[in-house]
């Protein structure tokens, strides 16, 4: 629990930083950030198929492979929720950051349903 806090306010606290630089800076340091994300997104688009994650991770969520179809139905949530709140975050700070200008490999994660456990 004390971790999950520190790592709130960590969170937090970069995000107020880089609010802070858009609004000193303005809008061409928050289209530079933008760009810059772009790259990042790829990036991240790339290491959010690697199955061996998320299979590991739907074995330990399921609770025991014998559960893994409920750990990958909650593992796709998770994904989700993940970049749902990127994109809150990338408003937040004045990044005008969308699911239209989202990288694609980032945006399919956006038009899953929401999954129940199995």
């Amino acid at each position: 629990r004390m971790c999950m806090q520190d790592k709130s306010r960590h969170l937090a606290y970069g995000m107020a930083h880089l609010k802070y630089a858009v609004d000193e800076k303005g809008p061409d340091y928050a289209l530079g950030l933008r760009r810059l994300m772009g790259g990042v997104e790829r990036d991240l688009a790339s290491e959010m198929k690697d199955p061996v994650l998320w299979e590991a991770l739907a074995i330990i969520i399921g609770r025991g492979v014998e559960h893994i179809d409920a750990g990958m139905a909650e593992g796709k949530n998770l994904q989700r929720r993940y970049i749902e709140e990127y994109l809150t975050r990338m408003k937040w700070i004045g990044v005008g950051k969308t699911a239209d200008n989202l990288d694609q490999g980032l945006a399919a994660y956006l038009d899953q349903k929401e999954s129940s456990p199995a």
